[in-house]
């Protein structure tokens, strides 16, 4: 029966490990063959990049498409600042000029163009996003007492860029079938 000789040496690998025990054959140490041979060559090697590559490209390709369209953020957007603007519009914390221009003007504008759909008008949605809607964002940052006034601020600014990406989207698909005939 024979026996191979071990050589055992106690080595820290920190300060805040345990010593480690590591032992270790008496004879020279054997390189295990690689996994893949051709991943070791320069060939392989770039291979494998190109096909990493490759599906992290199908892989957000897929991603985009499950994005949501205009359309889509458009109408969650009128959902959240409907709701928005009507609870302002009762809010006693306003005093009676802002209750009524947001009540009389302000969410009237954002109701028709919410429930608009297909038929857009374009000169509503830029009466809405170039005037009332920075109306609207005025009165809610003067009044600093109303209560989730940062969640309602948040609201009503990421809403101006969904209208104006309606009102680019509208003016794009108007444009087209002009340019088409010419």
């Amino acid at each position: 029966m024979s026996h191979s000789r071990l050589t055992c040496k106690v080595r820290s690998s920190s300060f805040w490990s345990l010593a480690r025990i590591g032992c270790r054959s008496a004879s020279p140490p054997s390189n295990p063959p690689p996994l893949n041979p051709r991943l070791n060559s320069r060939k392989g090697l770039l291979m494998f990049r190109k096909l990493a590559v490759v599906l992290a490209g199908v892989i957000a390709l897929a991603a985009c498409n499950s994005l949501p369209t205009v359309q889509q953020q458009f109408q969650t957007g009128c959902t959240i600042v409907n709701g928005d603007l009507a609870i302002i519009a009762v809010s006693p914390l306003l005093n009676a000029d802002q209750q009524a221009v947001v009540a009389k003007t302000i969410l009237p504008a954002n109701q028709a163009i919410c429930k608009a759909g297909a038929t857009l008008n374009v000169a509503d949605l830029k009466a809405f996003h170039d005037s009332l809607l920075p109306a609207a964002i005025a009165i809610v940052q003067g009044v600093p007492a109303l209560p989730n006034q940062a969640a309602i601020l948040l609201g009503l600014q990421t809403f101006g860029p969904m209208v104006q990406a309606i009102i680019d989207q509208v003016m794009t698909a108007a444009a087209a079938p002009v340019a088409a005939s010419q």
